[in-house]
């Protein structure tokens, strides 16, 4: 399991929800805003859940701990997410600097 990224606040309230750090696979992006320039701002609601090994009647893998998690982010002075605004609106993953390259660099990855 991918340990909480330190550096962020509020991640015990995550951890408590899932019991673990999710990675946000297949995650839906809600309420997506972007704010370009020096004072730029990332802000997205992601729609997670707990993915069970039982399936239901119609062959799905039954989901729980369904919960909204909002990440914000400020004072962001470069970003590359002409792709991520182009792939609509449901994540892969959702992955972080260790806290050792965040320090390095002061940059998320």
């Amino acid at each position: 399991m991918t340990p909480a990224p330190s550096y962020l606040r509020n991640t015990e309230a995550v951890v408590k929800a899932f019991g673990y750090w999710p990675s946000f696979h297949d995650a839906t992006v809600f309420g997506f805003h972007y704010v370009r320039g020096g004072n730029g701002a990332v802000e997205f609601t992601l729609h997670g859940w707990d993915m069970t090994p039982e399936v239901d009647e119609r062959g799905y893998f039954k989901r729980i701990k369904h919960h909204l998690v909002r990440f914000a982010f400020r004072e962001i002075t470069d970003a590359d997410l002409e792709r991520f605004t182009s792939m609509g609106n449901i994540l892969f993953k959702l992955g972080f600097s260790t806290p050792e390259e965040f320090e390095a660099s002061a940059y998320l990855q």
